[in-house]
């Protein structure tokens, strides 16, 4: 029986690494879907479509705040893919980070379980989460 215990222990912690590498793939993959949309203007990469946002916020809203390092993780993959990283990556990093933290924490509390159960709060969330995260 303890042996069964001390499974249920790691069963937690071992899913949410796995969740966390899947939306880092996730991440990862759309993010370099949406560098073949960038357009180059005086040397600097600039992506008018960038899927792996709302592929974050998504995530955030679903699987909760605690996969957070996969969006960190997908970005930095995303970074690295493209040129080496450099002290300015880090806040490219945290801020594709917390851009899609601050409109899933503005909505977590409009639900009690997921921004998708119930017609009147998937018509409240819609309505301002893209504005939540400006």
């Amino acid at each position: 029986m303890a042996a069964v215990l001390r499974y249920e222990g790691l069963r937690r912690p071992a899913t949410t690494g796995l969740l966390i590498l899947a939306v880092a793939a996730a991440y990862f993959g759309a993010g370099r879907l949406g560098l073949l949309w960038q357009v180059v203007l005086e040397g600097a990469m600039v992506t008018p479509l960038w899927p792996p946002t709302g592929i974050a916020l998504v995530a955030l809203l679903t699987l909760g705040l605690r996969i957070w390092p996969g969006i960190a993780l997908g970005e930095f993959l995303v970074i690295i893919s493209i040129g080496p990283f450099r002290a300015a990556s880090v806040a490219i990093v945290a801020g594709s980070t917390l851009a899609p933290c601050a409109p899933a924490c503005c909505c977590a509390g409009w639900t009690s379980t997921s921004p998708w159960t119930g017609c009147g709060t998937g018509w409240r969330w819609s309505s301002w989460a893209p504005w939540a995260g400006c």
